[in-house]
């Protein structure tokens, strides 16, 4: 089996969680100034937070983040990143969430997309660390995008992206690409003789 990717965890509710209690205390000083019940309006504060994080952004960034996928002869597994819905479950159900499964048979065409150079990024972690370095894994998948077009029965299409893998390591991506591309071709043409 070739894999690629990472694997669902729970550090974006953690991650949400954080943020939300971050949040709290500040509100509360802030809230106690203007007369107002301060523990209600900063739990508010807190709970919208924890939405924004775990609604929007994690929704928008997860497919970056936790692109994983397993391929063998037989099949190929995945996380299904088709709805925001989806996604935001994503988010509690962590290493518990279930795998798309898409059967060899399915698959009339394979090719890779993509360029297997890397473009390096500009770095902007010198000027704000905190900042810029959660978002340059995010940046460096999507300038660089890399992996395996499939065509289904039918005219569809579903895309294997390596391309978080090509950001830490490029040759061994390559390699991992391009073995998993003869694994599926040789599935189609096996099928095909047969």
């Amino acid at each position: 089996m070739i894999t690629f990717g990472k694997k669902m965890n729970y550090w974006p509710l953690f991650f949400s969680i954080f943020w939300a209690l971050f949040v709290f205390p500040f509100a509360l000083v802030l809230f106690q100034t203007t007369g107002v019940n301060a523990v209600i309006w900063s739990l508010g504060v807190s709970v919208a937070v924890f939405l924004f994080v775990s609604g929007i952004y994690y929704p928008t960034a997860l497919q970056y983040d936790y692109s994983y996928y397993e391929i063998s002869a037989n099949q190929i597994r995945y996380y299904d990143f088709s709805t925001r819905l989806k996604k935001f479950e994503m988010i509690f159900l962590g290493p518990n969430t279930p795998m798309k499964s898409l059967n060899m048979d399915e698959v009339e065409d394979a090719k890779t997309f993509g360029e297997s150079g890397v473009e390096k990024l500009p770095s902007v972690a010198l000027f704000d660390p905190i900042i810029s370095l959660p978002f340059l894994t995010k940046v460096s998948v999507i300038k660089n995008p890399y992996g395996i077009e499939l065509e289904l029965d039918g005219g569809q299409k579903e895309y294997i992206s390596s391309a978080r893998d090509k950001v830490y390591d490029n040759q061994t991506c390559t390699a991992k690409t391009k073995a998993a591309l003869d694994l599926i071709q040789k599935s189609i043409y096996g099928r095909q003789l047969a």
